[in-house]
């Protein structure tokens, strides 16, 4: 499936997604679609309602998103994802979670170490869409951020806390690019280290070459590539 063809399905998502996404992205604006699930705090369980077809969903304090996947679920994406995209590259990176900011390193790149530079990245987050998605096992979040990244300032040293683990994969297109993340995170101390997993799948568009209609595209058959990934077992 070609994630950015033409697609005139959920014309009712396509009239309000012109009407709230950007025209134009600049250079340290970022857009994304994360998969996760839509969920009732009220039960604590994923939304229930019955609907015919993907909607928007107005912020609430009734509900969160939780934006990530099965471990199974993510093991098939991956592979399906694999099948559709010939460029891919595999990194090993650490993330330092400060207040406001994150330190980020890469550690390795296609099982290779290597030595780079760390960097203070600090994300301002603009707005976001949550899509509820009643035909398929995962929900999508549209996210629109602000990104600033910088030099290093602070030194290892001086960094102890909270840390993410994080095993990427990157499928690279012309238009957008696809991670898929296995997250370890937890805290770390002189005497021992505690992780938790977590599986994440987002789509980035390439902001120099983003184009609106084009990203809605991406949104609309990514509905579709999900149920598809998830059909064969």
């Amino acid at each position: 499936m070609e994630l950015e063809k033409t697609s005139e399905k959920n014309p009712h998502l396509i009239q309000i997604l012109r009407k709230g996404l950007p025209d134009k992205l600049s250079s340290n604006m970022e857009i994304e679609i994360r998969f996760g699930t839509l969920m009732d705090k009220a039960t604590q369980k994923r939304l229930s309602i019955k609907m015919l077809h993907p909607c928007i969903m107005e912020r609430s304090d009734t509900l969160w998103f939780e934006a990530s996947v099965t471990e199974n679920d993510f093991t098939q994406m991956k592979k399906y994802f694999s099948t559709m995209f010939k460029d891919s590259e595999e990194k090993l990176i650490i993330d330092t979670l400060l207040k406001g900011i994150r330190r980020s390193e890469v550690r390795e790149i296609n099982g290779e170490s290597v030595r780079v530079d760390p960097v203070i990245i600090k994300k301002k987050k603009l707005f976001f869409l949550d899509i509820f998605c009643p035909f398929s096992k995962y929900d999508m979040r549209i996210s629109v951020c602000e990104e600033i990244v910088q030099k290093d300032t602070f030194g290892m040293q001086q960094v102890q806390g909270n840390i993410r683990e994080k095993k990427r994969t990157t499928y690279t297109h012309p238009l957008f690019v696809v991670d898929v993340t296995e997250v370890n995170s937890g805290k770390e101390s002189a005497d021992i280290k505690y992780f938790t997993p977590s599986y994440e799948i987002e789509i980035e568009a390439n902001n120099k070459t983003y184009e609106k209609d084009v990203f809605i595209n991406i949104v609309n058959n990514s509905i579709d590539a999900i149920r598809q990934a998830l059909k064969h077992r």
